[in-house]
């Protein structure tokens, strides 16, 4: 490198930007798209993530052990007796949505205030800052502590447990640990008020326990389950926020893979205007080859160059990220909430490590793009390029080098996917799918030349376009290949949407063949988490103009170390179920006379098999 590589770096790079500015903001902008998209989704996933985090956080407080599930009060007396136990406190959870603002809702929190106060990370108080009126949070059954700032009027109305009824806001819910952070959707209200409110009588959902030496967290545990109900879950509150992480893991890695695809034509373009700025200045590199410059300067050029791009591509990405991500908080939510656990993006997040890891994809795949034109600029021989007429296009003569090389992507993607469906891991199908990019990628030149010679056309126009395809294809195959991706891209991704749509259509069609549904309108906001009433269900069957009638409860349950949904299904009315069975009848006539549990489990055709529990 010599002393003077920065005026030829402005010379030859920075002046013909400012000469002709569109090529490079196209690139700027190609990069800039591709890290908006991955950052917005890194931001909203982690936004989802946060949202149920606090959420626990908030509800377990300072406790290291909790115990989960439809449990008898009765068994708290017992959990604070347990050896180990320094203090506990029992808690009541549930949902009530606000129907004057529809999808917004209330997490209720019913806590008891003479126990566990070492454990809440929480205070409440009045709205004019003075303590609990302990009469008033006793006496009154409709008095609820909400979080400072949250907009609802004196009195609002809620849904709970099938009922409408009116709450007052009474009292402030201020978190006072700053390691959790507010949730503007949790409310705190009196423990035998909210088992009203929620349909609860007796019942607890949740006892926070604090253990007094955490390395006897397993006796404790050990302790803890024979007094907790066989279906209760026991273990430290943490570990609800690790196994919420996991379950949207594949869920966040699908996004963030297509994310990066959408950089992929970022790539393209920049290799595709750096190809074309090397064919352009060969002549210019010629002379500055003969003038002194080494190779390490001319290549130093070119991957400045594309660096540039990829920073001020992040820089604007970075931009984007924010305003893209609040866009994508409220698909991303609903999407979580149905799938996995109840959350709400109030707000995206972002982090130091999501904006390195935005500017190591900007940099890095502008880098990738930028070397290979580079290091032909670099390998350009001064006493050819000189002279006139050499500035030839050697790229066709690669075409079957690279056709071998995009052959043997296609083979291992192919070997990849394989994989992938016989129990690899996911990450074997994202890298099928770049190995396929790769692989189409490298045959677009031996496909070019394929048709250019078959292809003589009606005219000598064609004829002359298909010559100068083939003469130019250094430029045009990446520009080619980068439509391709684009294409497929859109292709794939309304295939599978539509895909969805069918199978949903499908179900539709074979399952739900009822002329009316009933379902509590809290369904549509936390998922399946509310129940009809039995009033309801009994009032709905004394109709006589009722023909038939079918009810269906969907609930999880432990199933060994994990949990599986189970469902009860009462009634025909429920449709057809699409089961591989040599006799759908008898299987509906066991279904209905047998006292066990039907289960499914995948067939390799694509179908159910229905097993027999006794």
């Amino acid at each position: 490198m010599t002393p003077r590589f920065a005026a030829l770096f402005w010379r030859q790079i920075v002046r013909p930007w400012a000469a002709h500015p569109l090529l490079p903001l196209l690139n700027i902008l190609g990069i800039a798209i591709g890290v908006a998209v991955f950052l917005s989704i890194q931001m909203a996933n982690r936004g989802a993530l946060a949202s149920f985090q606090n959420a626990v956080g908030l509800v377990a407080g300072r406790a290291n052990l909790e115990i989960r599930g439809d449990l008898p009060e009765e068994i708290f007396p017992l959990v604070v007796k347990t050896p180990g136990v320094s203090s506990a406190t029992p808690l009541v959870e549930g949902i009530a949505t606000l129907p004057q603002r529809p999808g917004d809702y209330l997490r209720i929190l019913g806590v008891d205030p003479f126990t566990g106060s070492n454990l809440r990370v929480f205070e409440l108080i009045d709205p004019a800052g003075a303590p609990l009126d302990l009469e008033m949070w006793l006496r009154e059954p409709d008095v609820i502590a909400l979080p400072p700032g949250r907009e609802l009027p004196e009195e609002f109305r809620v849904l709970a447990a099938g009922r409408s009824v009116t709450l007052r806001h009474g009292f402030d819910l201020k978190t006072d640990d700053a390691a959790v952070a507010s949730d503007p959707r949790i409310a705190a209200m009196d423990i035998g008020w909210a088992q009203q409110l929620l349909d609860l009588g007796g019942r607890l959902t949740s006892i926070q326990i604090r253990v007094e030496d955490p390395l006897a967290l397993d006796s404790v545990m050990e302790a803890l389950r024979k007094i907790a109900p066989p279906d209760a879950l026991i273990g430290p509150p943490a570990r609800r926020g690790a196994e919420t992480e996991l379950m949207l893991a594949a869920f966040q890695l699908n996004l963030t893979a297509l994310s990066l695809v959408s950089m992929v034509v970022g790539v393209y373009l920049i290799y595709n205007s750096l190809s074309a700025a090397v064919v352009r200045r060969r002549h210019e590199i010629g002379i500055l080859r003969a003038n002194g410059a080494t190779k390490l300067e001319v290549m130093a050029l070119f991957l400045g160059e594309g660096l540039c791009c990829g920073f001020l591509g992040t820089l604007l990405g970075l931009a984007l990220a924010g305003p893209l991500a609040a866009l994508l908080a409220a698909p991303v939510s609903q999407t979580v909430s149905s799938l996995y656990a109840l959350v709400t993006i109030e707000r995206p997040v972002l982090t130091p490590g999501q904006v390195l890891l935005a500017f190591a994809a900007g940099l890095g795949a502008s880098l990738i793009a930028a070397w290979r034109p580079a290091s032909e600029a670099a390998a350009c021989d001064p006493a050819l390029v000189i002279r006139p007429g050499s500035q030839g296009d050697s790229f066709s003569h690669e075409s079957r080098h690279w056709g071998m090389w995009g052959a043997a992507c296609l083979l291992h993607s192919a070997g990849l996917s394989w994989g992938a469906l016989h129990g690899g891991g996911k990450f074997l199908g994202f890298a099928s799918v770049a190995f396929l990019i790769a692989g189409f990628s490298l045959l677009v030149p031996a496909v070019v030349n394929s048709f250019v010679r078959v292809v003589h056309g009606p005219g000598w126009m064609v004829r002359l376009a298909a010559q100068h395809l083939g003469r130019s294809l250094h430029r045009n195959a990446v520009t080619i290949a980068a439509l391709a991706v684009a294409v497929a891209m859109t292709v794939s991704v309304s295939v599978m949407i539509h895909s969805f749509r069918a199978s949903v259509t499908s179900w539709l069609g074979n399952t739900l063949v009822a002329d009316l549904f009933i379902a509590p309108a809290a369904n549509e906001i936390a998922g399946l988490q509310s129940f009809l009433p039995s009033a309801a269900v009994e009032w709905v069957h004394r109709d006589p103009r009722l023909k038939e009638l079918a009810t269906f409860r969907e609930m999880p349950v432990p199933w060994g170390e994990k949990s599986a949904n189970l469902a009860i299904i009462e009634g025909s009315a429920r449709g057809e179920f699409r089961a591989w069975s040599p006799s759908r009848r008898a299987l509906r006539i066991a279904m209905a006379q047998s006292p066990g549990m039907f289960w499914s489990f995948p067939h390799p055709r694509g179908r159910l098999h229905f097993g027999l529990l006794e």
